[in-house]
């Protein structure tokens, strides 16, 4: 299957180590494998992913840490790992997956502070990005909200907006959210769609008034955590919908 472009093998009961041959795949530039019972990932994502753009594992049994290897697929813009048990930090995938536009960890067991190193644009293609149901902890980082341009831009956005993911008359990427208690599906998803989703970690201290800067975000959501009320809030709640 040296020419095999999507792999889909969601919603079975696919069980154990997710194979290695399916890692080795070069010319795939979809991997979904959602709702299954993996409970290990490869050890050696190999060179070969280097220009995979969607990898779900959504919906499976994963446990412990990420694999390293995992920031060998550079050009990933899709990353869905929701709904398993892994138990890792937050920093290392970004600095190595800078095409990132969808950032999926919600209900695992991440843990720790969300910080980013101090340089500026280390997340500039990130539009949607669901962290809600972890470990998270400590004050939001203001590096991290500045980061995030592509959730600052104003009308010009919408202007540009195309389709994420791949899209054509056999399969296209889709991706289910929160809002408001309720599941969304996402199906053709669309650039102008943004959201930030850090409900239910344990996060505290003041909301940093650079999130008042994300003038693109249509969902916001920063419900159960200790975030100390500000006038930051009352600032964004013109534009924002903030769900209590």
């Amino acid at each position: 299957m040296s020419n095999l472009q999507v792999l889909d093998a969601s919603d079975n009961n696919l069980s154990g180590l997710i194979p290695e041959c399916q890692v080795k795949l070069a010319s795939l530039s979809v991997l979904n494998l959602k709702g299954n019972r993996y409970d290990q990932m490869p050890s050696t994502f190999t060179f070969a992913y280097n220009n995979l753009p969607s990898l779900n594992i959504n919906g499976n049994r994963l446990k412990g840490k990420l694999s390293r290897s995992l920031a060998n697929c550079k050009m990933l813009e899709i990353l869905d790992l929701g709904n398993n048990m892994i138990s890792d930090t937050f920093q290392f995938l970004l600095e190595k997956l800078p095409s990132l536009k969808i950032l999926i960890l919600r209900n695992n067991m991440f843990y720790g502070q969300v910080e980013i190193p101090k340089t500026k644009f280390v997340l500039p293609s990130l539009r949607i990005i669901d962290l809600s149901s972890n470990n998270f902890t400590g004050k939001l980082s203001t590096y991290f909200l500045q980061s995030l341009s592509a959730m600052a831009m104003g009308e010009e956005h919408k202007l540009l907006s195309s389709l994420i993911g791949k899209y054509d008359s056999y399969y296209h990427d889709s991706v289910t959210i929160m809002n408001k208690g309720y599941e969304m599906v996402l199906v053709k998803i669309l650039t102008i769609f943004v959201a930030l989703d850090l409900s239910n970690n344990k996060f505290h201290g003041n909301v940093p008034k650079e999130i008042g800067e994300l003038k693109s975000l249509i969902v916001l959501n920063l419900s159960r955590n200790a975030f100390i009320c500000n006038t930051v809030i009352s600032m964004v709640q013109s534009t924002l919908h903030l769900q209590h």
